[in-house]
């Protein structure tokens, strides 16, 4: 008891300073009226599938000239920045230089992907007038004006965990919502009815807030089948998603292995576990933080890819600009 109520203090101490540097950080705020910015994030610490609808977004919209810009979180060798790491055509940095989720990113022709904090300063100096600009997780960073806000919530999450750090992993709670413009609900395969009602029910408080819903699909490889002993491994911001999503593709798991979100893997750590199964399934994003080792010709890839109910409504909203009566804060 003493605990939660600590908790609690704690929680609304950090909303506190939360919304005080953001109201700090918006007096900063750049806008870019010859550029079309649009903003992925959400209101929980990560791990709602940002990465995925990042791609989606820029491989649907190829037309605009997206540039996707990201601030390089965790990036294991440090270079001068802004960092271009793609010009549209092909990788020009490797994944320590880029990140996992930019490198990743990459891969797409016709995308240009830049890495930098300082976002404005991206875009700057790498995206042209007139072009698509795609900012992961800007969703709590001001200093540049979004266009359009598009809010993620993984409706896999137990509503139970709906709490601000640190007695949850939520940044912000359901108030935020009133700064988007749409909420895409992503893992609608994965979570409960109850929790979709949940959600529904935050999203409906926010009037004329769009409602859009994706899920997930992975292709599992076939070289798998037969296998007695599948394991699976990840670092990501949700794990359990994976897992499951493994599962209701039919995949039956022997073994599991869950390791911190952009996890740094080292070719040792994955040779100690590789003997409790015959193959191993991961995902893109972290087979790009593996180095070649012995053994690695076990390891599959399970791609994913997301499909949404109203695809073309849904691209059209995101284009559409901001929606009336959207706060800033």
């Amino acid at each position: 008891m003493l605990l939660d109520a600590f908790l609690l203090l704690l929680s609304r101490l950090y909303t506190f300073l939360h919304e005080k540097n953001y109201r700090r950080r918006l007096k900063e705020q750049v806008r870019f009226a010859d550029r079309y910015v649009l903003c992925v994030g959400n209101l929980s610490m990560g791990g709602t599938g940002k990465t995925p609808v990042c791609d989606y977004l820029a491989r649907e919209l190829m037309r605009e000239n997206p540039v996707l810009v990201l601030r390089g979180y965790r990036r294991r060798r440090k270079t001068p920045l802004p960092l271009r790491v793609s010009d549209g055509q092909r990788r020009l940095v490797d994944v320590d230089a880029a990140g996992d989720e930019a490198f990743w990113l990459a891969r797409r022709q016709g995308v240009a992907v830049v890495v930098d904090p300082r976002r404005s300063r991206a875009i700057e100096k790498h995206s042209r007038p007139g072009s698509l600009v795609i900012l992961d997780d800007a969703f709590q960073n001001p200093l540049v004006y979004g266009d359009f806000q598009l809010v993620l919530i993984d409706v896999s999450v137990d509503p139970a965990s709906f709490r601000i750090f640190p007695a949850g992993r939520f940044r912000e709670g359901a108030g935020a919502l009133r700064r988007a413009d749409a909420v895409l609900f992503t893992r609608t395969d994965l979570g409960s009815a109850n929790a979709l009602q949940f959600y529904e029910g935050l999203v409906r408080e926010i009037p004329g807030l769009p409602l859009f819903y994706a899920r997930q699909k992975l292709t599992i490889p076939e070289a798998i089948q037969g296998k007695e002993r599948i394991g699976a491994f990840c670092g990501l911001g949700n794990p359990g998603a994976f897992f499951t999503l493994l599962e209701s593709s039919g995949v039956e798991l022997s073994s599991r292995r869950t390791f911190p979100d952009h996890h740094p893997y080292g070719a040792r750590e994955i040779q100690e576990f590789l003997p409790a199964a015959d193959v191993w399934l991961t995902t893109e994003k972290d087979a790009v933080r593996l180095k070649d080792f012995p053994g690695k010709e076990r390891i599959f890839l399970a791609s994913l890819e997301i499909s949404l109910d109203r695809p073309e409504e849904f691209l059209q909203t995101v284009l559409s600009g901001p929606r009336r009566g959207r706060e800033l804060y």
